[in-house]
């Protein structure tokens, strides 16, 4: 749902223990400038793991994300092919990530 929201509205999108440290505004300020290359989205990294989806802001109907919702998204609706019923919860880590 996370990634509709956003898709739908834009703005930022944060995990429960994700606490801002100040001001997230000037993040939403740099996105669709074209001093900045016109960049719909912002995603974090997480150290040694890559990027995280605990953490992400987008422009309403961001080509990027929309891609992703579209194409990727799907790949990862069914991570087990049919043994989520034995591993309920190694399923929903997988289809949602560790971070």
């Amino acid at each position: 749902a996370r990634y509709f929201a956003v898709l739908h509205y834009g703005g930022i999108y944060a995990d429960m223990d994700i606490l801002p440290i100040r001001n997230v505004d000037p993040l939403l300020y740099t996105l669709d400038l074209p001093k900045n290359n016109n960049k719909q989205m912002l995603v974090a990294e997480t150290y040694n793991l890559g990027l995280t989806n605990a953490l992400f802001a987008s422009t309403p109907n961001s080509t990027i994300l929309h891609q992703f919702v579209r194409e990727e998204l799907p790949t990862h609706a069914s991570p087990l092919r049919g043994f989520e019923v034995l591993l309920p919860h190694f399923a929903v880590l997988l289809s949602t990530g560790p971070t």
